[in-house]
């Protein structure tokens, strides 16, 4: 899922910011908001989703897709700004 997401990302930026062939008559601008839910149980005693934060397996496979999306942002002349949730 993540890897479709990321492909359609680069897809878009290569055509809307002007970086295929044929570049485009107008550019446009656009954002990519990313809010993180916390996995497992929160400060506040909520538990939310499958799995949990806490084991760094999951915690890590998780931080590498964001890299991997600012990545592909950053390549494209953009900047990503995630919020993220309390664990």
């Amino acid at each position: 899922m993540i890897r479709a997401i990321l492909a359609t990302c680069g897809a878009l930026a290569l055509g809307v910011l002007g970086l295929a062939d044929e570049p485009p008559a107008a550019q446009l601008l656009f954002t990519i908001g990313v809010h993180v839910e916390p996995l497992g149980v929160t400060a506040q005693g909520y538990r939310a989703g499958r799995g949990d934060y806490t084991e760094p397996r999951l915690f890590q496979r998780h931080v590498e897709y964001l890299y991997g999306l600012a990545e592909v942002v950053e390549r494209h002349g953009g900047r990503l700004v995630i919020q993220v949730q309390s664990p």
